[in-house]
């Protein structure tokens, strides 16, 4: 792959591209007012601190396929019990997807829950943990 030392050299051997790029940047500054041309400039600082500032919005929220996915993903937890599951995302959207395609939720619930207990099984069965 070239380097940018390629570039460089290919540039200088080629002052009619570079008249070219010249040209075209005087042109696009042409059109733009001061305030366009400032704001360009510090686009890319006021995306980034928005970006920072902006919250993020909560998962999986206010969609009738998902709130009817959690009911059944969450239908063996007991009250007041916080679902803070590291697949749950996964199983969530397991569910939602087998009721999109007409499938049996239950069924898709169980299937995932037990993929991913075989694969503890198999990755931890040296550990004392447990992902129950």
């Amino acid at each position: 792959m070239a380097g940018a030392a390629y570039y460089r050299e290919w540039r200088k051997s080629h002052p009619e591209y570079r008249a070219r790029e010249r040209e075209r940047s005087r042109r696009r500054k042409a059109r733009m007012t001061p305030e366009e041309r400032r704001q360009s400039r510090g686009s890319r600082r006021a995306t980034e601190a928005a970006s920072d500032s902006t919250p993020l919005p909560p998962l999986h929220q206010g969609h009738i396929l998902f709130e009817r996915a959690k009911s059944i993903c969450a239908k063996d937890t007991p009250g007041f019990v916080a679902l803070v599951h590291p697949y749950f995302d996964d199983l969530l959207s397991e569910v939602v997807l087998a009721l999109i395609e007409h499938r049996d939720p239950g069924k898709a619930r169980t299937d995932f829950l037990r993929g991913e207990r075989a694969w503890a099984r198999r990755a931890l069965q040296e550990c004392k943990w447990s992902i129950d």
